[in-house]
This record gives C-alpha cells, structure tokens and sequence, in this order.
C-alpha cells in the first residue's frame, strides 16, 4: 500500500515538474525575445538576470526535491518529497509563478518588475498572523465577547426538551443514562 502511494506521489512530482520546466521555458522565450527585439535599458538586463537567477534557484531546488529516486535495477527507492504539500516547497512555487508574472509583463513594461515587492510583503503579512501578533498583541477578549457560564447556557439551548431532561439525570447520577449516545 505505501508503494502505490510512492508511486501516486511520483507520478504527481512528475506532472509538477513537467509544469515547473515549461512555465520556467516559456517565461524565459518571452522575456528574451522581448530583451532583443525591443532596445533593452541596462536596468532591465539586471532585473532579469537577478529575477531569472532566482527562479532557477528555487526551480533546481524544487526539481531535487520532487524527483524520484531509482537503485541501479531502477526500482524506485524514494518517491522524492511531496511537491504538494504546504508550507516552504508552496512559497517557493509562489516565487517562481511570480517570476514568471513578471518576466512575461515586463515584456510590455518595466513597472511590472514591482510586483516583486509582493514576496516580502507577503512574508511580512504571514510572520506578522502567525509569530508576531499572537506572541506581542495577544487577543483580549473584547466587550461583545460572552462569558463562560453564557457560553454553557447557549450550548444547551440547542438541545430538545427530552435532550435536556436526559443530560439532567446524567448529571444526577442516573445509571440508565449512557454520555454521548443519542435517545
């Protein structure tokens, strides 16, 4: 069973990394053919150049991941690490489909070189939701909030009569009265 799954997360890492290497192709076609064919100022060749090294980073770095691994009979040993799965390997994959945003926009203009400034925004964004806020600004409760005593009153408000009457007997130590199981 672990094998099929091996083999499920192989096959998708394939299909990703197939995806990975044409956007990366595509972006680069666009951008060059733009560098030529239009007079190109020095800013742009250094924007590309540092944006292109970038992409090529996080792309040889997400290609060795996600490649499965194969012994000399070529029996696959390791599937590689799951390109799907959240956290860093989803951050790089949004820095590279923004490189190529960019690398295909700017072939219009160089303004589009901007949205550049999206990736520390965003990490700004999720250091401040998940590290910062809740460690210096803890949440308070506010006014509106209910205490718990209401909470516990609002929670069996939702019961039926006959819910009510058979938790109350549970409470009064009614051996017929089994928790959890519904009359």
């Amino acid at each position: 069973m672990a094998q099929g799954n091996a083999k499920r997360i192989a096959q998708q890492n394939a299909s990703t990394l197939a995806l990975l290497r044409n956007g990366f192709l595509f972006s680069q076609v666009v951008q060059l053919v733009s560098l030529f064919l239009f007079k190109a100022s020095r800013t742009k060749i250094v924007l590309y150049i540092i944006s292109s090294l970038l992409a090529g980073v996080l792309g040889l770095s997400l290609n060795s991941m996600g490649q499965a691994k194969h012994d000399v009979q070529g029996k696959m040993v390791s599937a590689g690490d799951d390109l799907s799965s959240p956290g860093l390997t989803a951050y790089m994959f949004d820095v590279v489909y923004i490189t190529w945003a960019v690398h295909v926009l700017s072939a219009i203009s160089i303004k589009f070189y901007y949205f550049y400034f999206l990736v520390p925004g965003y990490a700004f964004f999720k250091a401040w939701t998940l590290v910062l806020q809740p460690r210096f600004f803890p949440s308070r409760p506010s006014v509106n909030q209910k205490k718990p005593s209401a909470v516990a009153a609002d929670k069996d408000e939702g019961l039926s009569k006959k819910q009510k009457k058979l938790q109350e007997r549970y409470k009064a130590g009614d051996k017929r009265v089994v928790p959890g199981r519904r009359p």
